[in-house]
């Protein structure tokens, strides 16, 4: 008996090859979408523009290009200030002016929203921009390989270095390391290719080779915005809570956000209390809890906290997918939720509306010159 095949749902296009486009509009990533070939998206394109791109990814009906010619350009295009930025994956709107900019992500962080869940915050959005659309990193990730003798960012496509010397967007000091790094790194890192990380921590440069991102621990890279945000968090969670109230802090990590508040804090993290170090120790208490855990909604039920007035959430990129199920069990009277995923948050958001209205939304521009920001959000119990 011969064994049936299985059908191929997916449809392969081959890669490198070149398609013409019309970008339509821009999707929540910053990048243009044209469907003159199927679905293509194009890097550094903006609406209205027509030209050829080179094709080197593609999945299902779904291809992903970079620009190679433009035979129609659109009025809000300028010349980038970075000499790299053509060739360089690292930026995406460099291309454009910083107001253009801003009007994009806050179209994206809009249509996250509105597009799916059909939540419209159009009218509510507060949108903080960076002071400095330059020179503001004080951490960066730079890729190498030796056979080739290419220090610097991964193009579009992640399959070729771009070799630079100098970045636009990290702060001075890092860019004096990365001078220097330029004469000796070929002799320092180990292996033929790899990643070498230069962050700047207590007035010093520091590198590391090849270690996990943040090895040495977590730091904003855009210290500005980052105190902008606190100040803004700070002043919200003291309006909402008295020094009898209880605070819980999801994926707090040493207590950073939660560390001003002067009433009982617990701080939860799945990192062994061994290794943190909490930033109030007067009236923060750290519980060893893996938020991802299955089990953790159960577990958190076990503590049986009770009369919480506010609900702290700062998750990494993938959210808080049942947040529904620990608002049920902590059933707070506020949610203070700090996002670097925008998507993410939209979806958590959808979930808690029944019972929270949000209160404010707002949008920093943490990462100027790419796709991404942070977002935060104001919940209060119905």
């Amino acid at each position: 008996m011969t064994k049936k095949k299985k059908p191929n749902k997916q449809i392969k296009f081959p890669k490198d090859f070149p398609v013409n486009f019309k970008v339509e509009h821009l999707d929540s990533l910053g990048q243009g979408v044209s469907k003159l070939n199927g679905i293509t998206f194009i890097q550094k394109t903006l609406p209205g523009e027509e030209g050829k791109a080179l094709v080197y990814k593609s999945k299902k009906s779904i291809q992903f290009a970079s620009l190679t010619e433009l035979t129609k350009k659109s009025q809000l295009r300028t010349d980038s200030e970075c000499p790299y930025y053509n060739e360089c994956g690292g930026c995406h709107f460099l291309h454009t002016s910083y107001e253009n900019e801003i009007e994009f992500k806050k179209k994206a962080y809009l249509d996250n929203f509105h597009r799916q869940f059909k939540i419209d915050l159009s009218d509510s959005l507060v949108i903080h921009k960076a002071s400095d659309r330059y020179h503001y990193r004080n951490r960066i990730q730079l890729h190498y390989n030796k056979k080739y003798g290419t220090l610097g960012f991964f193009n579009d496509s992640n399959s070729k270095i771009t070799s630079i010397k100098k970045c636009l967007m990290a702060n001075d000091d890092i860019n004096n390391e990365l001078a220097n790094l330029h004469d000796n790194w070929q002799g320092e890192a180990k292996k033929s290719k790899g990643h070498i990380e230069l962050f700047q921590r207590d007035g010093k440069i520091l590198k590391t080779f090849d270690s996990y991102y943040s090895a040495e621990g977590f730091l904003q890279v855009n210290p500005p915005m980052n105190e902008r945000l606190l100040k803004l968090v700070n002043e919200k969670m003291k309006s909402v809570t008295s020094d009898s109230s209880i605070t819980v802090d999801l994926f707090g990590g040493n207590g950073n956000i939660t560390k001003s508040l002067s009433h009982r804090t617990i701080v939860m993290d799945a990192t062994a209390s061994k290794y943190i170090q909490l930033q109030n120790k007067d009236y923060q208490e750290y519980c060893e809890l893996d938020i991802y855990d299955q089990a953790a909604v159960s577990k958190l039920q076990a503590y049986n906290i009770k009369d919480i007035d506010l609900l702290v959430i700062d998750p990494p990129r993938s959210g808080l997918k049942n947040i529904d199920e620990f608002t049920k069990v902590l059933n707070p009277n506020y949610i203070v939720y700090v996002s670097c995923n925008n998507q993410t948050l939209a979806r958590d958001t959808h979930k808690i509306l029944n019972n929270y209205l949000i209160e404010e939304a707002h949008m920093f521009d943490f990462f100027p010159g790419t796709r991404h920001f942070e977002s935060v959000i104001f919940f209060k119990h119905r």
